[in-house]
């Protein structure tokens, strides 16, 4: 292939990335979810599937820079999600944060997400970027497969804990005004 031939081949994966809807779904189920659990989760406290074996996590720290990994066992097969936060000093003193969202299978990473970084009185908010890798294989349904079944665990939860807040305030009400 020739330079014209790669460049154009690497726009249409990352179109067929876009068109996947992996950005965004893969930063939102990572950012929600992925990031929160830790290697003592469990299934009743937390949103994640059955099918979820095992957690392990590892964090490193180096200066201006830091990497967070998850590894997601389900049986034998692991997916992997690192996120390696980078930060610069800007000549003006400055200082730049970004980051990436790799997801790596099998060691390999079949995904990479530039994450942008916005910092304000509020604290730090993470967004999606752009694809900067993408190899297309059965991954993607699976992690599809779950991040249906977190969004679905996580949505029933939320649902049933807003059912039993809204019954609790009633008794309040009652409670409150002698009904």
């Amino acid at each position: 292939m020739n330079e014209a031939e790669i460049r154009a081949e690497v726009e249409k994966r990352k179109q067929r990335a876009q068109g996947l809807g992996l950005p965004q779904g893969l930063f939102q189920l990572y950012e929600n979810h992925i990031k929160y659990l830790d290697k003592d989760f469990d299934h009743e406290s937390s949103s994640m599937p059955k099918s979820l074996t095992k957690v392990v996590r590892n964090r490193l720290h180096d200066g201006m820079s830091s990497t967070e990994s998850t590894e997601l066992f389900f049986g034998e097969r692991c997916i992997v999600f690192v996120f390696r936060e980078r930060n610069t000093t800007m000549p003006d003193g400055e200082i730049s944060t970004w980051g990436n969202l790799l997801i790596s299978i099998d060691s390999k990473v079949v995904f990479d997400l530039a994450c942008h970084c916005e910092d304000d009185r509020y604290g730090r908010e993470w967004s999606a970027g752009d694809v900067e890798g993408f190899i297309e294989g059965p991954w993607v349904a699976e992690i599809g497969k779950f991040a249906q079944q977190v969004s679905s665990i996580y949505g029933q939860r939320k649902s049933e804990s807003e059912q039993r807040s809204r019954l609790a305030e009633l008794e309040r009400l009652k409670n409150k005004f002698g009904l």
